[in-house]
């Protein structure tokens, strides 16, 4: 861990107790001169950095440099002298992220670099074509919330057939119906979720939102209709009429494909044996087999209240421990 330096300070209102808690937060710099920041920047990895702008335009070339020195720069966090407004005005300008006055009071010190550093995190992981927060923050969510027994839903949706979809149609108009689909989730998070709710997206067709066991059904139910009755104005005419498309399978076999569905699986916490992500991972994909086999748009949550270890194809799994068994 690179440590916060006092030696320079940062601001009246910055004490011990604050650089405490920055000290939990992972790799922080603060550092006095622009070389010096340049270089630790090359040699490894931060997740903030924290200047202290005299009067002057040093802290102006300082965040100038440094956003210019990492294409992926750390947030910048400035404190400027009290009352100086150009320095407040021009650092920001040349890149800083926020800026707060040197008497900050060392709550609000802290409280802002946790907000950037969390914001930093989560800009990190997002997925680009979406924006939305990708695998690295959806698993630290689960691991956060398994604990808490009786009160996580994960929610997994698939396109099916998206793969000729993609084909047929181009890259261009596949990116296009993944955004729609991911705003179609948010509109729907939004309107029947709760506090701590999100939608995740972490690669592909694979959308995931987090939600509560009360809330899961109505969510994806909501997602279901409204893909239902958007998906049409995805296709051609043509298409529309036949109700799918003509297009090759992975072996270069000209199929018929129908119509893209939305299938919708959910795994909850509420079974004891489910201790970590990667179990709600593989539970959902087993659904999801089980789900497509229906042929159309369809909410396929887990029912069960145990949960023997996954072994085999997921085909043989279902046929044999019954997904829709209450027992």
């Amino acid at each position: 861990m690179n440590r916060p330096s006092n030696d320079e300070g940062l601001g009246a209102g910055l004490t011990c107790q604050v650089c405490t808690r920055l000290q939990q937060l992972g790799k922080l710099v603060h550092t006095g001169s622009c070389e010096t920041a340049v270089q630790a920047l090359a040699d490894g990895h931060f997740d903030l950095v924290i200047i202290c702008a005299g009067r002057g335009q040093e802290g102006q070339r300082l965040c100038a440099q440094l956003n210019q020195a990492a294409m992926a720069s750390p947030p910048i966090l400035v404190s400027v002298p009290l009352g100086d407004m150009d320095t407040y005005v021009a650092c920001l300008r040349t890149g800083a992220d926020v800026c707060l006055r040197a008497d900050a009071a060392p709550e609000e010190f802290a409280a802002t670099c946790e907000a950037l550093v969390k914001r930093a995190r989560l800009r990190r992981s997002a997925n680009p074509l979406t924006g939305l927060p990708g695998n690295v923050y959806l698993h630290e969510q689960l691991t956060a919330r398994l604990p808490q027994r009786g009160q996580l839903a994960v929610l997994a949706f698939d396109l099916s057939d998206f793969k000729a979809y993609n084909d047929y149609y181009g890259y261009v108009r596949g990116d296009r119906l993944l955004m729609w689909l991911a705003s179609l989730l948010e509109e729907v998070v939004a309107e029947h979720g709760g506090e701590g709710d999100f939608v995740a997206h972490i690669g592909g067709d694979d959308l995931f939102v987090v939600t509560g066991p009360e809330r899961a059904e109505a969510l994806a139910q909501a997602a279901i209709g409204r893909f239902d009755q958007g998906i049409l104005d995805f296709y051609d005419e043509p298409e529309r009429q036949r109700g799918g498309i003509q297009s090759r399978t992975r072996q270069n076999v000209a199929a018929f494909f129908p119509l893209c569905t939305l299938v919708a699986t959910g795994v909850t916490n509420t079974s004891d044996d489910i201790q970590h992500p990667g179990q709600i991972a593989a539970l959902l994909a087993e659904l999801k087999e089980y789900a497509k086999t229906a042929g159309k748009s369809i909410y396929q949550p887990d029912r069960r209240k145990t949960h023997t270890p996954l072994t085999g194809p997921p085909g043989e799994i279902t046929e044999r421990r019954g997904l829709d068994d209450d027992g």
